[in-house]
């Protein structure tokens, strides 16, 4: 009788001990889920921000570069029209000078 219950304790503690390793084996692979988790969104917002950013920029890129073009034309008939102001000259001759990419 007595090692019944010697041999029905330890198999009571045997169960609670692998049920304590089932419950941290658990937590743990959730909570590395968890953190996967939050680091995919992570990249994802970062891959977010970095296409907008390039967006944005070609937009800005071409809105400037049109500008100065606009610029140069606005330039070269002012001294086309104007061919005896001098700071017409120099500045429309400067404009035609920039280069454009």
């Amino acid at each position: 009788m007595m090692n019944v219950n010697i041999l029905e304790n330890w198999l009571v503690e045997l169960c609670a001990f692998s049920a304590l390793i089932l419950l941290l084996a658990y937590i743990t692979i959730r909570n590395y889920a968890i953190k996967n988790q939050s680091k995919s969104k992570y990249g994802e917002q970062q891959r977010f921000i970095r296409l907008e950013r390039q967006r944005i920029s070609s937009e800005i890129h071409d809105e400037v570069g049109a500008g100065i073009s606009a610029i140069k034309l606005y330039a070269e008939l002012a001294r086309k029209k104007r061919d005896d102001v001098e700071e017409i000259k120099q500045i429309s001759l400067w404009l035609m000078n920039l280069p454009l990419k």
